[in-house]
């Protein structure tokens, strides 16, 4: 009977992305409804909930994924990295804005903001 290893699951890159990013993802989609719950524009509380996650997001990709010390360099492409995420998502927010409330809209673009936040920190930021 094969034991199951829950290491060597995690060892497994993307893997590790997928959980770190469901992390980051509940952190920073929580930020941003209670933005949203108290009445800010979405444009707003996404950008807002984008700078809160930010520190956050960058020590659990460094840390437990990329496993890369505090370099200066890499934290500037996050932050250029996450400036493109943020873009990409408020586009993808805006349009679908018109076709459900801002908490639909926002779980909607998670998919394909997490693949564009994948390929940005994989090949760019932490490469």
């Amino acid at each position: 009977m094969y034991k199951y290893n829950f290491k060597e699951f995690f060892q497994f890159e993307f893997i590790k992305y997928l959980f770190i990013g469901l992390v980051n993802t509940i952190f920073g989609y929580s930020v941003y409804s209670i933005f949203i719950y108290i009445g800010l524009n979405y444009s707003i509380a996404l950008m807002m909930a984008t700078t809160i996650g930010v520190i956050f997001n960058y020590n659990t990709y460094r840390s437990f994924l990329f496993n890369k010390r505090g370099e200066r360099k890499a934290f500037i492409k996050f932050l250029s990295g996450y400036v493109m995420v943020y873009f990409v998502n408020l586009l993808l927010l805006g349009y679908l804005n018109l076709l459900f409330n801002e908490y639909i809209s926002q779980m909607i673009c998670i998919p394909p903001v997490v693949i564009f936040n994948w390929i940005i920190f994989k090949y760019w930021v932490f490469k």
